[in-house]
């Protein structure tokens, strides 16, 4: 890899390949578990993780299919696939001159001096991938329902 937007591109292609790989496979019930009373469960992390898709998708001034989030599951599974394929085709066709840009949509008070980029906004969807990615390897060990099969 030569740059620092395509070694940020292949990792979102691995943590979402993490995230499709450990909701893969889940019942409807099993997506419904939460870890604790205020813990998300599978079902959510989805549905959460397509609407941060979608700003992503927003921020780096792409366009963002609707997220279409909510749903019985499988549903919001099925749409963080159809957006993450999205964020990720269009991250990839970025040109280099666009990743040091402002994000495109405006960022809270909050995260301005941390995501003053479009690199370093997509930096941040990233490391949130990988966060909800562990919450979903916890669900699945708390249920004992280990993956099988596929490519991680």
């Amino acid at each position: 890899m030569d740059s620092a937007p395509e070694l940020l591109v292949a990792q979102l292609a691995h943590h979402a390949r993490a995230l499709n790989f450990l909701a893969q496979g889940l019942t409807t019930e099993q997506a419904a578990v939460r870890l604790h009373a205020d813990g998300p469960s599978a079902a959510w992390i989805l549905d959460h993780l397509s609407e941060m898709t979608h700003s992503t998708l927003e921020a780096l001034g792409g366009t963002a299919p609707a997220p279409l989030a909510g749903g019985a599951w499988p549903k919001p599974l099925a749409a963080f696939q159809r957006l993450h394929g999205e964020l990720h085709r269009q991250a990839s066709a970025l040109p280099e001159t666009d990743w040091n840009g402002p994000p495109a949509v405006p960022v809270l008070p909050a995260f301005r001096e941390a995501l003053r980029t479009r690199q370093a906004f997509l930096a941040g969807h990233v490391y949130h991938l990988a966060y909800h990615a562990g919450q979903l390897g916890s669900l699945r060990a708390t249920l004992g329902a280990t993956p099988s099969g596929g490519k991680r």
